[in-house]
């Protein structure tokens, strides 16, 4: 399902897992930021906006979570990583368990299957006064992700799923 408006101040997501005889749970409350369509996620500073909505299960903390995403350097505007290039591959990690920045983690939690977000991650939820070396990220940056759930094994409900034809979808340009 998609998120549904609550009284215009909030917004509450509602999963229905596949597979399993529960009915749809409540997974996130979040708070409308005040601009068309972003939402920031409680207790963070980071917010997000749904770009295309996916369906079937969601990411729940355990999950191995196999993405596309592309991250750009808010102030610069350059491009620090991308999945999508040529010879590149979907990147998966395991959600909810601080493998990747805080942002994403906390953010990605409750995306369905199929589903892109667009993310801003302020430096304190990213990679704060260290920055990060390798990626070439200078302190205090803000990022901005945009991810897609390609593929989603175990978790709380113990699911794997995936979009079909969608794992093969990093051959192609940017």
């Amino acid at each position: 399902m998609t998120p549904v408006p609550f009284h215009g101040v909030c917004m509450v997501l509602l999963v229905a897992t596949i597979g399993c005889t529960c009915t749809a749970k409540v997974v996130q409350y979040i708070k409308d930021d005040g601009r068309d369509g972003w939402v920031t996620l409680p207790g963070h500073r980071t917010t997000f906006k749904i770009i295309e909505p996916g369906s079937g299960p969601a990411v729940s903390v355990g999950a191995r979570v196999t993405v596309h995403t592309t991250g750009v350097i808010t102030e610069s505007g350059r491009l620090f990583w991308s999945t999508k290039g040529q010879s590149q591959e979907p990147y998966t990690y395991h959600a909810g368990i601080g493998e990747v920045i805080q942002g994403w983690d906390k953010g990605c939690l409750g995306m369905l299957l199929g589903e892109t977000r667009q993310f801003e991650i302020p430096a304190e939820e990213a990679y704060g006064a260290k920055g990060h070396n390798d990626f070439r990220i200078p302190p205090h940056a803000a990022l901005v992700y945009e991810i897609k759930i390609l593929r989603l094994e175990g978790g709380e409900a113990g699911i794997t799923a995936e979009v079909p034809g969608l794992m093969k979808e990093y051959d192609r340009d940017l």
